[in-house]
């Protein structure tokens, strides 16, 4: 069965995901979830994209295309429920609110034609990210990045630094190095899930794996780390655990940037001159 076979299809939201779109047509046709999975033949690693030998048919062009964010990069399937309480479109009896595929690279932290926060609870209202200071300097620092209007080396340095915020560190199951910023996070009134995640030593692997406020901590942790290393009148660095700064320290040596790799060397020298661990 293919698309244009179907008796009724959702209206498109531009840029709108194609899975969210399949799922509001689902929804209109009161077809349950299972049954719709077993005709859509989804990819369980990639729900945007159909499995080999499936045929979709005519996918309505204002769909965005999720090909575009790196996999690196993309929030992983459980948590793409994300939404902006003013992007909807009006259904019979109510709203939808429809998944733009930008709003799936990890480092998209709100709706840039709205300037608002994505929660997963659109009907608890709008924060705006100009109503936390800081929240306001982690949306800029991330759009500068995800558009590339940055040099290479401050790229690859906030690449890195997401990942050690995003990683427990610990030799056992444990939370990411900067889980303690849930508490600046829940502070600012930004609503976002916490699932309260262990993950097992050295991972996840990728930060679309963690969980929706695990994801923000890890972000806002690496923005203040990135300020500490780059601005000398910054606040002080994240207090993340010794192992973090040493695998950071590692790969900066291997790049061979001296300014970089000796301060996050320094770093590694005093926190084991602290006894932390």
């Amino acid at each position: 069965m293919r698309i244009e076979d179907l008796p009724v299809a959702a209206v498109p939201y531009p840029d709108e995901s194609i899975y969210s779109w399949l799922d509001a047509t689902r929804e209109m046709l009161r077809l349950g979830s299972s049954d719709w999975r077993q005709w859509c033949q989804f990819s369980a690693e990639e729900p945007e994209r159909r499995l080999a030998g499936t045929d979709w048919g005519a996918i309505p062009p204002e769909l965005g295309r999720v090909d575009r964010i790196p996999v690196s990069w993309r929030v992983g399937p459980e948590w793409r429920g994300m939404k902006c309480p003013h992007c909807y479109v009006e259904i019979p009896g109510g709203r939808r609110y429809p998944v733009a595929v930008d709003w799936l690279d990890v480092r998209t932290i709100a709706c840039r034609q709205h300037r608002l926060l994505l929660t997963y609870q659109p009907a608890e209202g709008a924060m705006s990210v100009d109503t936390n200071e800081e929240i306001l300097a982690l949306w800029s620092w991330l759009e500068m990045w995800r558009h590339r209007c940055i040099e290479r080396w401050d790229a690859k340095l906030r690449r890195d630094l997401v990942l050690a915020a995003g990683r427990n560190w610990d030799t056992q199951f444990g939370n990411i190095a900067s889980a303690e910023l849930t508490w600046s996070i829940e502070g600012a009134g930004w609503i976002l899930p916490n699932p309260q995640r262990q993950y097992r030593s050295y991972g996840p692997p990728r930060i679309g794996s963690l969980g929706p406020m695990d994801r923000a901590a890890a972000l806002l942790g690496a923005y203040r780390a990135w300020k500490a290393l780059t601005d000398p009148q910054s606040p002080t660095l994240p207090r993340w655990p010794a192992p973090a700064w040493l695998w950071l320290a590692r790969r900066w040596r291997l790049y061979g940037d001296g300014q970089i790799g000796a301060m996050l060397a320094g770093i590694v020298l005093a926190s084991h001159g602290r006894g932390r661990s």
